[in-house]
């Protein structure tokens, strides 16, 4: 299946799991215990049920995660996605989200996604699916509903915010493009930044009705470093900086208003 050659760690891992659903954790002690042999690992992990070196998966259900992922597939399949594609998808997304009693735009909905390390926008792949839910210890949907607290707390570290925060351009923007088109930028702006930063109501403005262009992701990235390291009157900002050109001309524009 995986051969005999010994990828480097981090992928050795991510094979592992796509495979077993284990935890991230598991999956170290197990690709680590082997010197990263995927092949060897995974056989090792069937062999002793997932419980070697106390890193048990066994107080998740594998089953009833398939079965879920099964269930929202469908539900994406039915709603006009791609049956040819072992992925869920929009109409699936919304369903999992209404099935936790939160709203699609909920900011806990991109948390779950960035939590399950998805790599396709608006999708969820059968591995992401498994290893993620096994990584959060849940295997039913009123599991998941139960983490959904913590979950939201677990951004307030600034590192994981920043984490999470990169994780969104990329899980918010079309496939195959390399910007956000201006309305999604704003509403994923809104979403993620509120209560963070306090002219996010002039950064927002000043989108819709001086720039008005696609975000990039190096704007995406520097405008979270800005929001951190630049005081609410600009006064430390310099505009010989590298900030990107953006940045120059939202300061340009918001100075005169917060003066008044």
């Amino acid at each position: 299946m995986f051969g005999r050659s010994k990828p480097n760690p981090k992928d050795a891992i991510k094979s592992f799991r796509s495979v077993t659903g284990a935890s991230e954790k598991v999956a170290e002690v197990y690709c680590k215990r082997s010197g990263y042999d995927v092949e060897r690992a995974i056989d090792d992990f069937y062999a002793t049920g997932g419980s070697l070196g106390g890193a048990s998966t066994s107080s998740v259900n594998k089953k009833n995660i398939e079965a879920l992922f099964d269930k929202y597939k469908k539900i994406s399949i039915e709603g006009g996605g791609d049956e040819d594609s072992d992925v869920v998808q929009v109409p699936g997304i919304v369903q999992l989200a209404a099935d936790l009693g939160v709203d699609v735009e909920d900011i806990i909905v991109l948390i779950v996604a960035w939590k399950m390390e998805c790599k396709t926008p608006y999708s969820i792949a059968r591995s992401e699916w498994n290893a993620g839910m096994a990584d959060m210890s849940v295997d039913t949907i009123e599991g998941l509903k139960a983490r959904l607290p913590s979950l939201r707390s677990e951004i307030s570290a600034a590192d994981k915010f920043k984490s999470f925060y990169n994780f969104c351009f990329d899980f918010c923007k079309a496939p195959g493009a390399r910007s956000l088109p201006p309305d999604a930028a704003i509403d994923t702006f809104a979403k993620l930044l509120k209560g963070r930063y306090k002219h996010l109501d002039l950064w927002l403005e000043f989108l819709k009705t001086v720039y008005n262009k696609a975000v990039g992701k190096d704007t995406w990235q520097q405008f979270l470093e800005f929001t951190r390291t630049i005081d609410e009157s600009f006064s430390n900002y310099d505009t010989d900086g590298a900030w990107p050109i953006v940045l120059d001309d939202f300061v340009d524009y918001a100075k005169p208003k917060i003066a008044k």
